[in-house]
């Protein structure tokens, strides 16, 4: 549960008793701060932060004050911009200020007003306060619940609430002057122009709120014999002393978990140093913001589960504070004992520095300024004056880097960026012993949180504890319409015109930014353009290029593709007319017609691409291997980029390390057009074993993409089926309502029909004259052959070409001391071409295996499939061994020798 939330309904025992007379009195509060603590602890679970004002909104710090305590917890989500207060709403309010438990009222099961019952939100409220002498109604035994509030009306509340109640009933009249005169000398209106007839808004009544809580409480109205009275005023008591039991001071923050000025450190996120002592506070706090400032804070001492003083609310000094925040490209100077710079109107100005002003640089006490100016390439130096305005009292030195995410490796804690890793910045690092801490538009992430592109600013101390980063994925798209430099002491910066509004180009953004580039811009939290999302092979939605198609039109003015992207999606694009892309090493906006006569890209490739809101495709660029800019790549133990096929086995791709989140495309080659086969999956998906890919290292030295190619069309499995072949013949394809080419013949045992794709391919044959183009196949030949995802043949490799049987070549190997005829794959397939020797009565074949000059055994109870060809008859039969005869021709193919046999006899 978050601090903030603890705090914000604090049920605390109200120091109010009920005299006979209905006049509120304040007695001896007996509550314990460890008691107030516990209500503390045990109040606000399951409430939400609602949205507050700007710091700009007139009463903003009333409002969130009254938020902190609690009073504002029952109010929807922006009430600070009600144009009115209700009645109700306020009587629900003043219930909070006194911590009263109105559950149980009315007390005698009845409404005291004719328009208010329990459906109402505020009744139970409205019942206490008439119960207890601060309500009455109208006259008219009415409340009206829904009307606007007016000042004289919220006035007696309050002073009731504060125990005003018989003095400005006898010394001022009564209602209304009895109470707007008191609330006026109490202060109640301080910093509000309002008229007593006035309804008040939200912000104003905010304002009056926290007013009435600071206010000195009534002590005691003491009455004389001649019928006067004397009204006596506490000097210290207030709301939030006796029924909070909340303290206020004012002093110096020092330090937060994330940066420090002096000394001190705290080693927990929600702590702060003021003035040398360490406090808890509540997580809607930015105290980061905070440092170097005088700042007023409300505090709880002895806090229940807490090992610290508990700040509920914490707010600057707005009499003594002021801050100048220097950009760094306005930094003319920085040393020892001043720093110079050009302020708004381009005037030079100086604030000095001497041993009282602390210093710090990205989080930690500095010492190290000389006479020597210091000079940073982006960021600013925040300096908070008190006692004189030219005077420094801290300098708050922020040096910041700018990086693009890429990803977050877990087991080294380590945020990598797309571009540089940590050879050009330095680390940013989540380990338990660093200080990180990463916002979000005001929300802190954690590093699980970051996505692909988000732009990182941020800032490390020297030794590299201490780091605080702001992440922004805000994004402009257009086209870069100007350029220009401007000179300043710091460098030369970058000025960019893009869709009418102008930029400054980080000093970090790796990419050459030039007028007519089209693209999607990364923007930093600060308004600075940090890179593209589609100018490297690290950026934007890289995806594999299932295929390149040319021009849409007869003046190849436009071009297609079709592409899996990273999210596993296939999608199609037209381009645009022009698409930046980065052919032959230039990078730059081309043609259509010049990116298809370029061939630079084809189908089956990984690509970084792009697409405009009309949703053509603007950017198209091929992977590119970073490693090549390292001075040693070898260095980093993980090779370079691979463009042919790695082995992926153990965690480990050739020599290119492969971390979890890598993302892997895995690709049918041949079934191209079928979209179900294609996967994107990550590296735990994997099961154990050794897959083909291809790797593209588009990160320097860890590989971020493979392409795991499940089917290649040149390629076939060595125990892949086979097939003798009989005849082709002509199909009826239904789903595609077109006739397809058939080949039928025996495979298994088995008289089959198989279909066979339009891009079927013929993978390499065990020799070159066993190469055959599918449709020149005669029965007899005998293939392997793989389906697709649709069934059909997409490809085959010719193990036998009857074409060339014995007699023709001497392709029937019939000595054994020839083996030219014969090979082995790398998975053990054996393919014999030869005699059979002879045939035993026990139905075994035997015949010469080339390799080992040793006899093969066809038993009959192995898995045998045997086909017998009877050149006379023209007929191919399923066999048996009794049917083969000594001097046969024989073909045999088999993974080993004990498993499923192919055999083919010529009679």
């Amino acid at each position: 549960m978050s601090n903030i939330k603890r705090v914000i309904s604090m049920l605390l025992a109200a120091a109010m008793v009920l005299s006979m007379s209905t006049f509120v009195a304040f007695a001896e509060d007996s509550t314990t701060n460890e008691e107030a603590a516990d209500a503390v602890l045990s109040s606000a679970a399951g409430t939400e932060l609602a949205s507050m004002p700007n710091d700009d909104v007139q009463y903003a710090d009333a409002y969130k004050f009254d938020y902190s305590m609690g009073l504002f917890e029952m109010l929807e989500d922006g009430y600070w911009q009600n144009e009115k207060v209700t009645r109700a709403e306020f009587a629900t309010i003043v219930a909070k200020m006194l911590k009263a438990n109105t559950a149980g009222y009315p007390r005698y099961g009845s409404s005291p007003y004719v328009d208010i019952d329990a459906s109402n939100f505020a009744y139970s409220s409205v019942c206490y306060l008439t119960e207890i002498g601060i309500l009455s109604g109208d006259g008219n035994s009415e409340f009206r619940p829904n009307d606007p509030i007016l000042v004289n009306e919220a006035s007696k509340m309050i002073m009731c609430a504060l125990g005003y109640q018989d003095a400005c009933e006898i010394t001022n009249g009564g209602f209304p002057n009895g109470y707007t005169t008191f609330a006026l000398r109490q202060g109640i209106y301080n910093g509000l122009s309002l008229s007593y007839t006035d309804s008040m808004t939200a912000m104003q009544m905010a304002k009056m709120v926290r007013n009435a809580m600071e206010a000195y409480l009534m002590e005691t109205v003491v009455y004389r014999a001649d019928g006067t009275a004397d009204v006596r005023v506490s000097d210290s008591k207030t709301l939030l002393t006796e029924t909070y039991k909340i303290k206020n001071e004012t002093g110096y923050v020092e330090g937060t978990y994330f940066s420090y000025l002096t000394g001190s450190e705290v080693d927990l996120e929600n702590e702060v140093i003021i003035d040398g002592t360490c406090y808890q506070f509540a997580d809607g706090y930015d105290m980061e913001a905070l440092l170097g400032y005088e700042v007023n804070y409300y505090y709880m001492e002895d806090v229940s589960g807490y090992r610290r003083d508990y700040i509920a609310y914490c707010e600057p000094r707005k009499d003594k504070n002021k801050e100048y925040d220097i950009m760094a490209k306005d930094i003319v100077s920085l040393t020892a004992d001043k720093i110079v710079y050009n302020d708004a109107n381009d005037k030079e100005k100086t604030l000095t520095f001497d041993a009282s002003t602390l210093i710090s640089y990205n989080g930690k006490p500095y010492y190290e300024l000389s006479d020597v100016s210091m000079a940073i390439k982006e960021g600013h130096i925040k300096v908070v004056t008190h006692e004189s305005s030219t005077k420094a009292s801290a300098v708050m030195i922020q040096e910041q880097f700018d990086g693009l995410f890429d990803r977050y490796n877990k087991s080294t804690y380590q945020v990598i960026f797309q571009d540089s890793m940590t050879v050009s910045l330095p680390e940013l690092k989540f380990d338990t012993s660093y200080h990180t801490g990463l916002t979000l538009d005001g929300k802190a992430i954690s590093p699980e949180d970051l996505v692909k592109n988000d732009a990182i600013t941020y800032c490390v101390s020297k030794d590299g504890q201490y780091i605080r980063g702001y992440v922004s994925r805000n994004v402009v798209s257009g086209t870069i319409s100007t350029t220009r430099t401007e000179e300043y002491t710091a460098g030369d910066y970058q000025v960019v015109t893009l869709a009418g509004n102008e930029y400054v180009v980080s000093a970090y953004c790796t990419k050459e930014i030039t007028s007519g580039f089209t693209s999607d811009f990364q923007i930093t939290y600060d308004g600075r353009l940090l890179g593209t999302n589609s100018t490297t092979s690290t950026g934007g939605n890289y995806g594999y290029l299932i295929k390149f198609a040319s021009g849409d039109d007869a003046f190849s003015s436009t071009f297609r593709i079709k592409v899996l992207d990273r999210q596993g999606k296939v999608s199609e694009y037209t381009s645009a007319t022009k698409v930046n892309s980065n052919i032959n090493g230039e990078e730059k906006q081309w043609s259509a017609s010049d990116i298809i006569n370029s061939r630079a890209f084809d189908d089956r490739q990984l690509v970084v691409f792009d697409v405009n809101s009309e949703g053509k495709l603007k950017s198209l660029y091929q992977a590119f291997d970073y490693t090549k800019y390292l001075d040693d790549p070898d260095t980093l133990d993980f090779g370079k980029y691979y463009d042919e096929t790695g082995r992926y086995s153990n965690g480990l791709i050739g020599s290119s390390a492969i971390e979890d989140s890598t993302l892997i495309f895995k690709i049918p080659f041949v079934d191209r057009d079928r979209d179900e086969d294609y996967k994107v999956i990550k590296k735990s998906d994997l099961s154990n074993g050794s897959y083909n890919a291809q790797i593209y290292d588009i990160r320097k030295g860890v590989a971020n993409v493979l392409v795991i190619q499940d089917k290649e069309p040149n390629k076939v499995s060595d125990t892949a089926n086979t097939l003798v072949i009989d005849k082709f013949s002509t199909a009826w394809d239904e789903e595609n309502q077109q006739k397809v080419l058939e080949l039928d013949g025996w495979s298994n045992g088995e008289y089959v029909s198989l279909k066979i794709d339009d891009d079927v391919s013929q993978a390499e044959s065990l020799t070159l004259q066993e190469e055959k183009d599918i449709k020149s196949l005669v029965r007899g030949d005998v293939i392997q052959y793989e389906l697709g995802s649709n069934d059909y043949i997409y490809t085959y490799r010719v193990l036998f070409n009857y074409s060339l049987r014995a007699g023709t070549s001497k392709y029937f190997e019939v000595n054994q001391d020839r083996q030219s005829n014969y090979k082995i794959s790398n998975d053990d397939l054996y393919t014999l071409f030869g005699q059979s020797i002879r045939v035993y009565d026990y139905f075994m074949v035997e015949t010469t295996s080339l390799t080992d000059k040793k006899y093969y055994r066809a038993y009959p109870t192995r898995e045998i499939n045997l086909y017998i060809y009877d050149t006379e008859k023209n007929e191919i039969i399923i066999g048996e061994p009794f049917d083969i005869e000594p001097g046969n021709q024989v073909f045999i193919r088999t993974k080993n020798i004990d498993q499923t046999v192919d055999m083919l006899v010529i009679q």
